[in-house]
Parts: structure tokens; C-alpha cells; sequence
């Protein structure tokens, strides 16, 4: 999947620049979105799947630094957006605060285009093992789902089967399946299996705690 990125910049000289003279596909982006003004990139924002932030700082109306805090206060699909902060010698305070509220990186004016090319390999290999992590993540949740759907018809079955009285059994199955402890007896919610050919209303081979063995129901 190509990363996307989106240029917000007030000068459309300096987006040129950067469009035509970066290497997007050889980094494994998509060609840069781009607005010139953060107002616009607010609207692009809200409808495209951006990965990749590039700002300047000082922009008239909303300056690079408001962009990035909008991005974090308002939008929650922004908030692992990588920032690249664009800044000139006499605006490093303000690079300073855009680090405080998330930016991954700045570069200084007048800007290098190999510069520029680093810190967005930097953020391809961040979006990509985050991404990695993610798919492992879903991954070993949909394993547990399947392995507690295995447990859980075990439990079913020593139920049925009257091995309840086993203490040290039961006390395995509260642990893995996260039972409650208390002190009412297993009697108190007797387990009712329908037999696949009984009539309707028949129960069959409930298990019976006091006994330990199956009792037939009427």
C-alpha cells in the first residue's frame, strides 16, 4: 500500500518544489496531496486517508502549529498523523511546541530535498511496522476467540458429562474462563441440554452435581 501524503503550504512555489523534485514513488508514496492553506487542509483531511503531514509553520489564518493541533483535538483518525514541520531560523519556538503536541520531525528553511526524502523514509519504516503490528495484533485476538470457543465447549461437555464435582477441576475452569468465585453450589443453575431428536419441551441428560452422574428429565 502506498503511503499518502498531504502538503500545506501558503506559497504554491514551494509545493512545486517539493512534488516535483522529491522521489514519492521511490519512497513508496502515492503522489502528494496539497493545499495551500490550513483551512483546505482541514477539508482534505476529513474526507482522505492521510498518513503524512507536511506544514510550514507560519502560514497566514490558521499557522502550521493551529493545523496540527486541530488535527489532534478534533479529527481521532488523525491522531497517529506523522508531522513534518517546515520552519525558518527565527520560528524554532514554534518548532518546539509543534514537537510538544505530536510532530515527528522539522526541517530547516532553506530545505534540502535529501533532507526531506530521510525523514519521510524514517516515517515509511514507523508506518509500516505500526502497521505490522496492527495485523499481529488482530491476528492472536482472532486466536484467542477461536481458542476460548474451544474452552468454553469443553467446560459445556465436563459439565454435562457430571465431572462438576471435581474441585480442582472447576478451579482450573474458573481460572482460564474467568469464572466467578462464590459459594453458590453448581446445582443452583443446572445446565438443560435439548437432544437434537427429543420432542419439544423435553429435556435430556442433565447432569446431576450431588450425584455426579446424568439424570433423565420428563
Amino acid at each position: 500500500m502506498m503511503i499518502q501524503a498531504l502538503i500545506v503550504d501558503d506559497e504554491p512555489l514551494h509545493i512545486q518544489g517539493l512534488v516535483r523534485h522529491v522521489g514519492w514513488e521511490r519512497l513508496g508514496y502515492a503522489p502528494p496531496l496539497t493545499a495551500e492553506s490550513g483551512e483546505e487542509a482541514l477539508e482534505i483531511l476529513a474526507d482522505a486517508d492521510v498518513d503524512v503531514l507536511i506544514t510550514d509553520v507560519s502560514m497566514p489564518g490558521m499557522t502550521g502549529i493551529e493545523l496540527l493541533a486541530k488535527c489532534r483535538s478534533d479529527y481521532p483518525k488523525l491522531q497517529s498523523l506523522h508531522t513534518l514541520m517546515i520552519s525558518g531560523f527565527d520560528e524554532f519556538e514554534f518548532v518546539q511546541e509543534a514537537i510538544h503536541l505530536g510532530a515527528k520531525a522539522y526541517v530547516l528553511k532553506p530545505i534540502r530535498t535529501e533532507e526531506i526524502e530521510e525523514k519521510l523514509a524514517a516515517f515509511r519504516t514507523a508506518i509500516e511496522k505500526r502497521e505490522q503490528i496492527e495485523r499481529e495484533t488482530r491476528a492472536l485476538q482472532d486466536k484467542l476467540t477461536g481458542s476460548l470457543d474451544v474452552l468454553q465447549d469443553r467446560f459445556v461437555n465436563d459439565l454435562i458429562e457430571g465431572r462438576s464435582e471435581d474441585a480442582e477441576l472447576m478451579d482450573s475452569w474458573r481460572r482460564l474462563l474467568d469464572l466467578p468465585r462464590d459459594g453458590a453450589s453448581h446445582s443452583a443453575h443446572p445446565l438443560q441440554v435439548r437432544s437434537p431428536g427429543a420432542g419439544r419441551g423435553c429435556r435430556c441428560a442433565a447432569a446431576d452435581p450431588a450425584r455426579g452422574r446424568s439424570v433423565e428429565g420428563r
